[in-house]
């Protein structure tokens, strides 16, 4: 059995998880709290929930307690890839017209070259 400081409910193992950082919660309460975290636009750095903590929610934790709520999780991983995208200079949607929502990455282009085939790497 687990407590969550949550709700403060005794748990079964089965139906609690845990953090990257080892606090555990009901899966309950983390749905309800990851819910909030990526509808109010902070699922880039939803942290845990245990006071001062701080450590970043581990991508599987999110992905597997929010497994239910596809709306959610779909918004989670697009916030996650346009973040991926901010951080590297050379990864950019697709400019394909009618737009397909896919990232390409540029692997080398020289200033005064011409773009090949080869030059981008899909990752959508």
């Amino acid at each position: 059995m687990i407590n969550c400081s949550v709700c403060m409910c005794d748990c079964e193992a089965d139906t609690c998880s845990t953090n990257g950082c080892g606090h555990a919660f009901c899966n309950d309460c983390w749905r309800s709290h990851l819910a909030v975290q990526i509808a109010e636009g902070k699922a880039r750095r939803i942290c845990c929930m245990s006071f001062k903590c701080g450590v970043v929610c581990d991508e599987d934790l999110v992905t597997r307690v929010m497994a239910s709520d596809a709306p959610a999780l779909a918004k989670y991983r697009q916030s996650h890839l346009e973040s991926y995208m901010e951080d590297n200079k050379n990864v950019v949607f697709c400019p394909s017209v009618p737009w397909c929502g896919r990232a390409v990455e540029v692997r080398s282009l020289a200033p005064d070259s011409s773009m090949q085939a080869g030059d981008l790497r899909r990752f959508t």
